[in-house]
């Protein structure tokens, strides 16, 4: 299992996403979360690339209402080294746009229906939206979620 402190320093990439650039780690991510909605028998529907809304893509079974589905990664664990994190703010805009502040983005996604994290463990994190974006009291997160780390898929020898 992967620690704290193999983590710092390293942008994430650490784990499954080790050796991997930020953005073939983003593509694994939502490759990954294809899969799974292929695998619960939806379908998926692309939009056009870089398209800046709050959602990668569309998935729909028949006879149902389209799900806008965020996906995010993380390689980023907790300081109690029990979750991981993933951060909501996305840095794919542009310098000019109006969420920038300096050259951190400052837009958090809100329009979206299902949540799907993929952590550097490799393991998958489906939540609807509330409960991705929701703290107990009500209130909006504002900038990133944690998800409990669950234990290893490693199969040990017989």
């Amino acid at each position: 299992m992967i620690t704290r402190e193999e983590c710092l320093g390293k942008k994430g990439l650490v784990g499954i996403f080790e050796g991997m650039t930020t953005v073939e780690k983003t593509r694994r991510g939502v490759m990954r979360a294809c899969m799974w909605a292929e695998e619960n028998n939806y379908t998926v529907f692309w939009g056009p690339p870089d398209y800046n809304c709050d959602f990668d893509f569309l998935i729909c079974k028949p006879n149902e209402r389209p799900k806008k589905v965020q996906v995010k990664t993380s390689g980023q664990i907790s300081p109690n080294g029990n979750s991981w994190i993933f951060g909501y703010k996305s840095g794919n805009y542009s310098l000019d746009n109006e969420c920038m502040e300096g050259k951190t983005c400052r837009k958090v996604p809100f329009d979206f229906d299902i949540f799907f994290g993929l952590d550097a463990d490799g393991n998958e994190h489906v939540l609807t939206r509330d409960e991705a974006t929701k703290i107990s009291t009500g209130k909006s997160r504002l900038h990133s979620i944690t998800v409990k780390r669950k234990l290893s898929k490693a199969k040990l020898p017989l």
